[in-house]
């Protein structure tokens, strides 16, 4: 799965061989940004399509001539850019018996950041990814966990509304966040995120040498 902001290029890192041509196509599928199912699976697949809104919103096709068959072509494609919303991006070849490549496509422009406070506090900012600027009103839900005897178990999910300057703080009552997202009215398709891998503050200080000055010698 990959995250996109609103009209910026869907692109695809692709390689192959022995195939003759490629046809992508995004579809818009009417589901929000909790949607987090493997399009590979056929089960899945199906429950996907079936919320299709309409017929393919962009249609791609490349040819690849001049390929010995035992060649490893690299390529990338780009799709234009896309309103807010959740794609399913297939791609199909010339050759039959080779499976569609499929992956969901998030396009929003909510983005998290975090910060660790004193008290067992975390301070959370949902900023616009384009403008930077915060998002008044914004909603985060968080999915928390508990360690217990180096095990994690399952605790909750909440849900808040951060104020007018976009921000929020949590208390956080001796559990982990495990996944975050955050969403308006008019933006629900940011997916769920790996809590730690947005920006985080640690007050340990940490020593390394990272460079080494030799004044009695010379190169």
């Amino acid at each position: 799965s990959e995250v996109f902001m609103t009209d910026m290029p869907v692109t695809a890192n692709i390689k192959f061989r022995n195939i003759g041509s490629l046809t992508f196509t995004l579809t818009r599928i009417n589901v929000d940004g909790t949607e987090d199912g493997n399009p590979d699976d056929e089960k899945t697949y199906k429950r996907l399509k079936a919320k299709a809104a309409g017929a393919a919103a962009q249609t791609l096709r490349r040819t690849y001539e001049g390929h010995a068959a035992y060649e490893m072509v690299e390529d990338s494609v780009a799709l234009g850019g896309l309103p807010a919303g959740v794609y399913l991006l297939e791609a199909v070849s010339d050759k039959k018996g080779v499976g569609t490549g499929r992956s969901l496509v998030y396009v929003s422009d909510m983005y998290l950041v975090r910060q660790n406070l004193p008290g067992d506090k975390v301070r959370v900012a949902v900023l616009n990814a384009k403008t930077g600027q915060p998002v008044a009103g914004a909603k985060v839900a968080c999915s928390y966990y508990k360690v217990r005897n180096n095990s994690s178990d399952a605790c909750s999910t909440s849900i808040v509304t951060c104020g007018a300057d976009g921000e929020t703080v949590l208390q956080l009552n001796k559990r982990n966040i495990e996944s975050m997202r955050a969403y308006t009215p008019t933006d629900n398709y940011m997916p769920w995120v790996y809590a730690y891998g947005n920006f985080g503050y640690y007050e340990a200080d940490v020593d390394r040498e990272s460079l080494s000055l030799y004044t009695d010698r010379k190169i």
